[in-house]
């Protein structure tokens, strides 16, 4: 949870903590709704314990609000919430590959995400806001050695150690 909350404080904004339903441990959609305001911005929703959170209820919340919907599933990876993969129907869904996680690469993690434009945002946000696409470029050029950095970014490449120890 300190993990997701910090991502939303790094993103400039506040979080705001709904309660959990405490039979399954998950965020609780009535809670969620009482909890919209114009401000709200995204709902991120942490599934625990190898369950999905309610994603069916969760989206619908987000889509009569226009909210994104961020799924935190780094304690669900391989789960299925009605026969689809966690992974599949949010926004976009962050998995963790840590130590205490179920899968482990040492560290890292990673995104997914069915939107081109955000999936272009998050490949820059992993390689210091750097792209090698002309398209995104203010100086656009050809040439393939050249890149430029077009927003503030993090170093967020698992190394090929990491990965390899995923893979194991």
């Amino acid at each position: 949870m300190s993990a997701s909350s910090n991502c939303v404080l790094y993103a400039g904004a506040k979080p705001v903590f709904a309660d959990i339903n405490p039979e399954t441990y998950n965020i609780d959609p009535a809670s969620i709704r009482k909890l919209i305001t114009p401000r709200t911005k995204a709902i991120v929703a942490v599934d625990f314990t190898g369950q999905a959170v309610e994603l069916d209820e969760i989206r619908k919340i987000c889509k009569e609000h226009n909210l994104l919907l961020i799924e935190d599933a780094a304690h669900a990876i391989g789960t299925t919430y009605k026969g689809q993969p966690v992974g599949s129907l949010a926004d976009m869904t962050c998995f963790s590959f840590h130590p205490v996680k179920t899968v482990t690469g040492g560290e890292g993690g990673a995104i997914t995400t069915n939107d081109e434009k955000l999936y272009r945002h998050l490949m820059r946000l992993r390689t210091h806001g750097i792209t090698r696409d002309p398209e995104e470029m203010v100086h656009p050029t050809d040439a393939l050695w050249y890149n430029e950095q077009v927003e503030l970014g993090f170093n967020y490449r698992m190394t090929d150690f990491q990965a390899a120890l995923l893979l194991s």
